[in-house]
């Protein structure tokens, strides 16, 4: 993304900023201005200016066009990273700027929490979540309090799911010790702590309505299962707990 050219004019004593930002591919264009041109139409009533598409650039008006331009310039920067951007992100990169900042230089969105089933990245989108983030590292116990559809429980779950597979990778990776249960005389073989723990996962997409994640989960969980049910050398009690955590999975 090229920078906007700024320009300045003064008529009847009125200072106007002019803005020239260029545009690598146009089609970006109709992603910034929205259907039916709503997200230009917002961005021109934050800042009071004048928002033009000619060409190959779009063309800022107006005493905050530097403002309003830096709202474009992070929302075509939104598109060239591979993201997305709804109402809710554009309100917040326009309040971002409307105090001077800036979404690209903010840190929000930078850091990869985890990635999807899909490979989707999953990020923090604001300062708040970024906020909410360093918390969770930081701390044993984070409460957090805010409105619906805010991302407190998809972090959360996504924070929970890093750490039990950072745990997984060093057990998959470590030697072959076992822990025996002194009650139930189960032996916790490699296979089982990994199975455990997937069902762990597998659990907490469940409880927040990723359903497509759980069951990938469960799948991963029950396939070590099956590799710890054919070890020679489990105990009766072993094999009674690994068919009983089976049958629990959905």
């Amino acid at each position: 993304m090229a920078p906007g050219i700024l320009y300045t004019c003064a008529v009847d004593n009125d200072v106007k900023e002019i803005i020239r930002i260029p545009l690598l591919d146009s089609s970006d264009a109709g992603l910034i201005f929205g259907t039916r041109d709503a997200n230009l139409k917002r961005i021109e009533e934050a800042f009071g200016t004048v928002i033009l598409m000619r060409r190959d650039e779009i063309v800022v008006t107006g005493s905050q066009a530097a403002r309003a331009a830096g709202v474009i310039e992070d929302l075509l920067w939104i598109l060239e990273s591979g993201g997305g951007f709804d109402e809710q992100k554009l309100e917040y990169v326009i309040h971002l700027n409307e105090g001077g900042g800036s979404f690209r230089t903010s840190g929000a969105n930078n850091d990869v929490i985890a990635f999807t089933h899909r490979g989707k990245p999953v990020k923090s989108k604001t300062l708040g979540q970024t906020a909410y983030i360093e918390a969770i590292r930081a701390h044993d116990i984070v409460f957090s309090i805010g409105p619906a559809g805010t991302g407190k429980t998809y972090l959360a779950v996504a924070m929970a799911v890093t750490a039990f597979r950072a745990f997984m990778k060093i057990i998959a990776e470590g030697s072959e010790a076992e822990n025996i249960d002194p009650v139930t005389q189960v032996v916790h073989t490699r296979e089982m702590i990994l199975a455990f723990n997937a069902k762990r996962i597998a659990t907490l997409y469940s409880e927040s309505g990723r359903a497509d994640e759980a069951a990938k989960a469960f799948a991963e969980a029950k396939a070590y299962y099956e590799i710890a049910l054919q070890n020679d050398k489990a105990s009766p009690e072993t094999l009674d707990y690994i068919r009983n955590e089976m049958a629990e999975l959905k």
